[in-house]
């Protein structure tokens, strides 16, 4: 987890934060400045504090917070130049509104329009400022090392395709050791990359400053690895292939792993610690109770919305596997029509999908269907967090096309998880195998941290309405 943070480059979207705060609390501050000096002709900048410090503080938070719904404090990737101004632009304008719309219901809090109107360009020429000033210097802060590669040819594509450009400021991919190679192959992403033909090349090369191998590769002989343990006693910075990918996206690649690699890095009890999953039994059963309590005059709503679109009940039973592969009726907010399925059987669901109700169509985009989830949080049945609960069908389906898919039943199905924030809707066979390697990355990695990372995205992707 911990690595997953570093390659994510925590400590750079910590600097992007604290000067943001610092850029937004003087553009803020400029705006009540030039209202009262161009009413009294004159700078007045003890008069305009005066008036400032509830709003400055208020409307701080709220530009920062937008400005994460809006994506901005992704940093593993650059910004186009006219994507990040109006991506900027968009989350002022939306966190202005917000504060209109807050002053109606904060006794004492009045925002003046002119203010408004001020602080809106001052806030986005500081952010557009110094986040161009940020991206064009960002690899210009690390000492990037030059890494080489070494395992599978279809792995190292994969590697160099979806992990290596959110390397980028750690390493500089310099070369790659692909084992299994057949003459006529050669990378589609190799570039300008050198293609060493066996592990003691690589290693006779005084420019490679770190590698990376696939730890159980059958391509690599007892020499090369004693080779490769050579190298890294002598200082060298030598990592698993797999644990370098999986640290950048989130997810385990299953296709390339196997059970002795799950054992190492997972453990023979195959998921997180007792106390994590007692202390998290404890916090599904308040948070939901409290869940309910709040949210059962929007469901009283949503249940009568439903009734008066389509025909049939409110709710929607179905069994789904939790824990142990143990089935249990799971309730959901009717988004279909009645007996969607009776001329076809278990299909997938697609967006565009015919069956889907008018008010389903809103309900799965919010996520508001999933609502009675709460209950079977409550009674055990699914946790907060966690792997999506599946059908029986699907299940045995998966699990013979999927390797290790049986993992996915360590823990208890959520309400929201790893997968359904890094991931589309999966309705086929090859996004359900991308679905796993997500959800088994959560398994691996099972913490408060993670589960307070994952929730905090769920937010964002209801207030997109990214839900389907």
């Amino acid at each position: 987890m911990w690595n997953y943070l570093r390659n994510q480059a925590v400590h750079k979207v910590l600097i992007l934060l604290v000067v943001d705060l610092c850029l937004l609390l003087l553009a803020i501050y400029g705006g009540y400045v030039i209202k009262f000096s161009v009413r009294s002709f004159r700078l007045s900048l003890d008069l305009a504090l005066q008036r400032a410090n509830l709003f400055l503080i208020i409307s701080v938070f709220s530009h920062v917070m937008f400005l994460y719904l809006y994506g901005l404090y992704s940093v593993v990737r650059p910004w186009a130049p006219m994507r990040l101004f109006f991506s900027t632009l968009s989350a002022i304008i939306t966190s202005t509104a917000f504060l209109m719309v807050l002053q109606f219901f904060v006794p004492g809090y009045w925002i003046g329009r002119v203010v408004l109107t001020i602080q809106i360009p001052l806030c986005v020429a500081v952010l557009y400022l110094w986040r161009t000033g940020f991206y064009k210097s960002r690899l210009s802060w690390t000492n990037r090392k030059r890494l080489a590669l070494v395992g599978y040819p279809d792995f190292i594509e994969e590697f160099l395709t979806h992990a290596a450009p959110a390397l980028s400021f750690r390493y500089a991919i310099h070369g790659i050791c692909p084992t299994h190679i057949s003459r006529s192959w050669f990378p589609s992403q190799s570039g300008s990359l050198r293609v060493y033909r066996g592990v003691e090349e690589l290693l006779g090369d005084p420019q490679v400053e770190a590698l990376a191998f696939q730890f159980m590769d059958p391509g690599l002989t007892r020499e090369d690895l004693r080779a490769l343990l050579h190298k890294s006693c002598q200082g060298m910075e030598v990592s698993d292939l797999i644990t370098l990918y999986k640290s950048v996206t989130g997810k385990v690649p299953v296709s390339y792993v196997d059970e002795g690699w799950l054992v190492s890095h997972l453990g023979m009890q195959g998921g997180p610690s007792p106390y994590y999953l007692k202390t998290k039994r404890l916090l599904d059963v308040s948070i939901s109770a409290l869940a309910l309590a709040v949210l059962m005059p929007l469901m009283g709503l949503v249940a009568l919305l439903v009734r008066l679109d389509s025909p049939g009940p409110a709710l929607f039973r179905q069994e789904r596997l939790g824990r142990f592969r143990r089935p249990f009726e799971c309730l959901k907010f009717r988004t279909m029509v009645v007996g969607a399925e009776s001329g076809t059987g278990p299909v997938w669901s697609r967006p565009d999908d015919p069956r889907i109700t008018r008010v389903g169509k809103w309900l799965r985009r919010l996520r508001l269907d999933e609502l009675p989830q709460f209950m079977n949080v409550l009674k055990g049945d699914m946790s907060l967090i966690g792997p999506r609960p599946i059908r029986a069908h699907f299940a045995d389906q998966l699990a013979r096309e999927i390797p290790l898919y049986e993992l996915r039943f360590a823990l208890r199905p959520g309400l929201t998880g790893w997968a359904q924030v890094n991931h589309s809707y999966a309705d086929s066979q090859e996004s359900q195998i991308e679905k796993f390697e997500y959800e088994l990355f959560y398994i691996q990695n099972a913490s408060f941290l993670l589960d307070a990372m994952i929730l905090v995205m769920t937010l964002r992707a209801l207030f997109l309405g990214k839900g389907q």
